[in-house]
C-alpha cells in the first residue's frame, strides 16, 4: 500500500515536471517568433517525456534545484523544433503521428458517432419539445423532422430526395398509426427520447429488408460490405506495393552505408572505420545512415498496418455474415405468412438495423487507416527531397549486385527457406564463457534484443540500423538474445558485453528516435534514475620507469653478480644517512627529554610527555609570548582615561 502511495506521489511529481517544461517551451517559441505557427502542444509533449528519459540532462522532481537544468532543456526542445529539416525531427513526427493515430483508431467510430450526435442534437430537441397541438395542426412538418432524424442516425441515404423521403414516409405510417401516434406526444421527454431512437432503428431495418426482399428499391442504400471489401483491396495492393518500393530503398541505403564503413581490427579489438571516397563527405555518410533509419520505420508502420487490415478484413466478414443471417432469419419469420405479430418482427427488424449500422461504421477506420498511408508517406518524401543532393553522389544506386544485399532483412520467399537457413549451423564465434552461441530455429523473432538489429554496428556507426544475420546464429548473455550483423561484430561483443550493452542504452538516451525502433521505452522507464551506468574497468598497460629499464644486450655486456654490501633494511640506510651527515653528535633543540637542563650531545632522544620546569622559553612550543594588552572601556570613553592592562603571563609560569 505504502509502495503504490509513493508511485502515485512520484507519478503526479513526474506530470508536474513535464507540465512545466511543456509551457516553458511553448512560451519561448511564442516569445522568440521562431516558428511559423505555434507547435502542437501534444507532440512538444512527446518530446518531453523522450528526453526525461534521459538522466544526463540532471533534471529530478525537485523543480527549484533543477531549474538550470530544465532550461537547458528548453533550449534544446526549442533548437528541435526550429530544425524541422532535420532527419531525426522528421522520424520523430512519423513516430506521433502514427502512435496519435492508431491509439485513436478504434475509437474513432464511437468518435463519429458522437458528432453526427452534436451534428442532429438541434433536431432532435425540437422534436422532443413540440407539443401535440403543433403536431396536430402540421403533421407533414412533424413528420418530416422524424424522417430526417431517423434517415440522418442511421445513415441510410439522404432525405432531401425524394424517392429516400418517401419510401421512409411509407415506413413511418405503417409502423405509426394514429393512437401510437398520440401516444408518443403525450409521453415526457425522456420516454419521447427512447421512443424515437427505436422509431429510427425500426424504419432502417424495414427499409433494409424490403431492400432485400426487392419490395423497394432502396434509394440510398449502398452495399457496404462489397464497398469494405473493395476499399480493403485497394489499401492491400497499394500497401504491398510501398513494401516492395521501401526494401528496395532499404537494400540500397543499406549497402550504401556498409561500404564506408569498414571492419578494421586494431590488435584485439574490432572497430568500424569510417573510409570515403572523393566525392562523399562525412555528412553524407550520416544523411544515408538517418535516412535508412525513416525507411525502416516507415517499412515497419506498413507491416503493421498490413496486420492491422487482415484483422480489420475477418472482423468484416463476420459482420456480413451475421447480417446476412439476420436477413435470412427475417425471411424465415415473414415469407410465407398472411400476418405477422408486430411485438415478434420489430425488435428482430432493431437488431437488423443496429448490425447493418456497426458493418458501415468499419469503413471509417479503414479510411483512418488510408489517411494515415498518406501522412507517412508525404514525411518520407520530404525526408528524401531534404537529402537529393547526397543521393545525387550515389552512382550506382539503381545498380546493387545481389550478392551484396544483405541477407539480414530476414525476408523470405517461403516458410520451408526460412526454416531451413535459420536452422544451419551457426556460425558465430564466442571469446568469453558468458556469451553462448545458438542455432536461431527454436526461438521466436520478438525476444532478439534491439529488434532485432546489431547492437555492435549501433554502437560503432552510432545509429545504423543494421539487421543482425540471425542464419549465422545467436548469442546469449545472461538470458538475453543478440543478433550481428557479422562474425567479426559478435566477436568484439563477446571480448566486452557491457561495452556495447551500456553503449547502445547511452546512444539511444541521447538519440531519443531510435527509441521506438529499437523498443526500448520500457527499459528506459526502469533506469530513467540512473544516471551513471556501471562499466568494467579498462585494462590499463603496466608502467615502467625510464631509467630502470635496459636494452635486451644488456646482460650480454654486464655480467650477473650479486652484490655482498646491499641492504635491504631501510632503517639501516636511514642510519648510515644520519651517520653521513653527522647529525648524531649533535643535540637539537626542538625537543628535549626529561631530567635534561642544558644543551648536551645526546645519541638517542626522546620525547615524552612535556614538563614546565623543563621546557624551553617558548609559548605553544613554537611561538614566543605575545603581550595582551586591551583598553579599557568597552563604549568609548574619554581618551584621556585610557590606560593598558597587561594580561600576559609570566614565562617563568
Amino acid at each position: 500500500m505504502m509502495r503504490s502511495l509513493e508511485n502515485d506521489i512520484l507519478e503526479l511529481k513526474r506530470f508536474h515536471l513535464e507540465s512545466n517544461i511543456l509551457k516553458d517551451t511553448l512560451n519561448t517559441c511564442v516569445e522568440r517568433s521562431i516558428l511559423p505557427s505555434q507547435p502542437n502542444e501534444k507532440f512538444v509533449h512527446f518530446l518531453v517525456k523522450l528526453e526525461l528519459l534521459n538522466p544526463g540532462w540532471g533534471i529530478t522532481t525537485d523543480v527549484m534545484r533543477s531549474r538550470d537544468n530544465i532550461q537547458t532543456l528548453v533550449k534544446h526542445l526549442v533548437n528541435v523544433l526550429e530544425s524541422q529539416h532535420l532527419l531525426p525531427v522528421i522520424a520523430l513526427k512519423m513516430q506521433f503521428y502514427y502512435g496519435c493515430s492508431m491509439q485513436h483508431l478504434d475509437s474513432s467510430i464511437s468518435s463519429n458517432d458522437e458528432r453526427m450526435a452534436v451534428l442532429l442534437r438541434p433536431l432532435r430537441n425540437d422534436i422532443l419539445s413540440v407539443s401535440a397541438r403543433e403536431a396536430f395542426y402540421n403533421p407533414d412538418l412533424f413528420d418530416r423532422k422524424i424522417i430526417s432524424y431517423a434517415v440522418l442516425l442511421t445513415g441510410i441515404g439522404n432525405p432531401q430526395e425524394s424517392n429516400v423521403y418517401c419510401e421512409a414516409l411509407r415506413v413511418w405510417r405503417s409502423v405509426m398509426d394514429e393512437k401510437e401516434f398520440a401516444s408518443f406526444l403525450q409521453k415526457d421527454k425522456e420516454e419521447r427520447d427512447q421512443v424515437l431512437e427505436e422509431i429510427s432503428y425500426l424504419i432502417c431495418g424495414i427499409r433494409l429488408y424490403n431492400w432485400h426482399s426487392g419490395k423497394s428499391e432502396g434509394h440510398g442504400i449502398r452495399d457496404y460490405g462489397s464497398l469494405i471489401t473493395e476499399l480493403i483491396e485497394i489499401l492491400r495492393r497499394n500497401l504491398e506495393n510501398t513494401i516492395c518500393g521501401t526494401l528496395k530503398w532499404i537494400d540500397v541505403l543499406a549497402v550504401t552505408v556498409d561500404r564506408f564503413f569498414v571492419v578494421s581490427c586494431i590488435g584485439d579489438e574490432v572497430k568500424l572505420t569510417l573510409e570515403l571516397s572523393m566525392d562523399i563527405k562525412k555528412k553524407d555518410v550520416y544523411a544515408f545512415r538517418d535516412l535508412l533509419l525513416i525507411f525502416r520505420q516507415h517499412l515497419m508502420y506498413l507491416r503493421k498496418m498490413l496486420h492491422l487490415l487482415k484483422t480489420k478484413e475477418r472482423q468484416a466478414d463476420q459482420m456480413a455474415r451475421t447480417f446476412q443471417e439476420k436477413l435470412n432469419h427475417l425471411d424465415g419469420m415473414i415469407v410465407g405468412r398472411y400476418a405477422v405479430v408486430a411485438s415478434e418482427t420489430f425488435p428482430v427488424f432493431i437488431d437488423l438495423a443496429k448490425s447493418w449500422m456497426d458493418l458501415k461504421n468499419r469503413i471509417i477506420p479503414l479510411l483512418k487507416l488510408e489517411e494515415v498511408m498518406n501522412v507517412l508517406g508525404a514525411l518520407r518524401k520530404k525526408a528524401v527531397s531534404y537529402t537529393n543532393k547526397a543521393l545525387e553522389k550515389i552512382h550506382d544506386i539503381t545498380s546493387i549486385p545481389a550478392s551484396m544485399i544483405s541477407v539480414a532483412n530476414n525476408d523470405y520467399e517461403t516458410e520451408e527457406e526460412e526454416t531451413e537457413v535459420l536452422c544451419q549451423r551457426p556460425r558465430l564465434k564466442s571469446m568469453n564463457l558468458d556469451v553462448v552461441i545458438r542455432p536461431r530455429s527454436s526461438l521466436d523473432r520478438d525476444k532478439v534484443e534491439y529488434n532485432g538489429y546489431c547492437g555492435f554496428t549501433l554502437v560503432q556507426t552510432e545509429g545504423a540500423l543494421v539487421f543482425g544475420d540471425q542464419s549465422l546464429g545467436l548469442a546469449n548473455h545472461l538470458g538475453k538474445w543478440y543478433a550481428f550483423s557479422s562474425p567479426e561484430a559478435c566477436l568484439a561483443f563477446s571480448r566486452n558485453p557491457s561495452r556495447y550493452i551500456n553503449g547502445v542504452i547511452k546512444l539511444v538516451r541521447t538519440s531519443p528516435h531510435l527509441i521506438e525502433i529499437l523498443d526500448m521505452r520500457d527499459y528506459l522507464e526502469v533506469i530513467r534514475d540512473v544516471e551513471v551506468i556501471v562499466e568494467e574497468k579498462p585494462i590499463r598497460t603496466k608502467t615502467l620507469t625510464t631509467g630502470t629499464q635496459c636494452e635486451d644486450e644488456y646482460e650480454k655486456i654486464v655480467e650477473p653478480s650479486i652484490d655482498e654490501e646491499y641492504d635491504w633494511n631501510i632503517w639501516s640506510m636511514k642510519l648510515k644517512a644520519l651517520q653521513l651527515g653527522h647529525l648524531m653528535n649533535c643535540g637539537t633543540h626542538a625537543s628535549q627529554s626529561q631530567q635534561t637542563h642544558t644543551v648536551t650531545a645526546t645519541r638517542i632522544q626522546t620525547d615524552r610527555f612535556k614538563h614546565k620546569n623543563l621546557q624551553t622559553k617558548k609559548d605553544n612550543y613554537a611561538n614566543t609570548p605575545k603581550p595582551a594588552r586591551y583598553i579599557a572601556g568597552l563604549r568609548a570613553p574619554d581618551p584621556k582615561k585610557w590606560f593598558d592592562i597587561d594580561l600576559t603571563r609570566p614565562v617563568k609560569e
